[in-house]
Parts: C-alpha cells; sequence; structure tokens
C-alpha cells in the first residue's frame, strides 16, 4: 500500500516536470512564433497568411497554454494528496471552455482549407475511407470535460456533507 503510494507520488511529480517544461516550451513559442512569422513573411518573402485565421490560430494556441497550466494546477492539487477542492473544478471547467476554443479553430481551419464539401464528408484514398471529423473529437472532449467538471462538484459536496456529519 505505501509502495503504492509512492510510486503514485513519483509518476505525479514526473508529469508535473513534463507539465512544466510543456508549458515553458509553449509561452516561448507563443513569444517567438509572431517574430518568426513576421521576418518569414516581410523578409523571405513566404506566402501572407491569411489573417483572420493567423489570429484565431494564436487564440487557440493561448488556449493550449491555459490548458496546460490548469493540468499543472490539477497535478499539484494531487501531488499534496487534496485533490477534492472547487479549484479543480474550475479548473476543469475552464480546460473545457478552452478545448471548445480549440475545436472551433480546427472546425475553421478544415473549412477554409477543404471547403464546404460536407462537414462530416467521407473521403476515400489509397489508405482506405476516412471522415473529416477532427473538430468533433474536441467537441466531445469539451463536453466530457464539463461532465466530469459537474462529477467532481458533487463528490466534493458529498464529501463536504460526510466530513461535517463525522
Amino acid at each position: 500500500m505505501i509502495k503504492n503510494c509512492m510510486e503514485n507520488a513519483k509518476k505525479f511529480k514526473f508529469f508535473n516536470v513534463f507539465l512544466k517544461a510543456l508549458f515553458y516550451s509553449e509561452v516561448v513559442g507563443c513569444v517567438f512564433l509572431p517574430i518568426l512569422w513576421y521576418f518569414s513573411v516581410i523578409y523571405l518573402k513566404v506566402i501572407t497568411p491569411n489573417i483572420f485565421m493567423t489570429i484565431l490560430f494564436f487564440i487557440a494556441f493561448i488556449s493550449c497554454i491555459i490548458i496546460t497550466n490548469e493540468l499543472i494546477k490539477i497535478n499539484k492539487t494531487l501531488i499534496e494528496k487534496k485533490p477534492f477542492v472547487f479549484d479543480n473544478v474550475k479548473s476543469m471547467r475552464n480546460m473545457a471552455f478552452n478545448i471548445f476554443i480549440i475545436g472551433i479553430y480546427v472546425f475553421t481551419k478544415d473549412r477554409m482549407q477543404f471547403g464546404y464539401k460536407g462537414i462530416f464528408a467521407f473521403h476515400f484514398n489509397q489508405y482506405g475511407p476516412y471522415c473529416d471529423m477532427n473538430f468533433l473529437i474536441f467537441i466531445i472532449m469539451g463536453i466530457f470535460m464539463i461532465i466530469l467538471s459537474e462529477i467532481f462538484n458533487q463528490s466534493i459536496k458529498i464529501k463536504q456533507d460526510h466530513d461535517l456529519t463525522i
């Protein structure tokens, strides 16, 4: 039992290091990507991207940074062995909102890139049939996070009621 608890603590600390490294690399990328984009368009004369999609990309990129930060907060409560707090519920709801933003970006990008041949268009190529529903994955993940946050919210309330009766 104690050995299993120690392994979990090591695992969550590893996740914490990984998430922080990911967070800092995302922040560096968010700072330097506009600079690289500017120099590639102005000095290297590459194809000028759509401004609307560029703005939407950076909004989605910032959403990824926010999601990673919320995961760091939730993981910290797991390391401290206090996961049943309302801050985790807020973090999950915030993550759901940002997942929806990424889904909107993916949907818009796919429609601008492939057109309106059908939102759930089935295609066939040399690898077989496939369907363009990438945005649907993000919508389902967002709904899952909302449901998970509500389950967590109710479990915290039940835990508090049990703590009061004892």
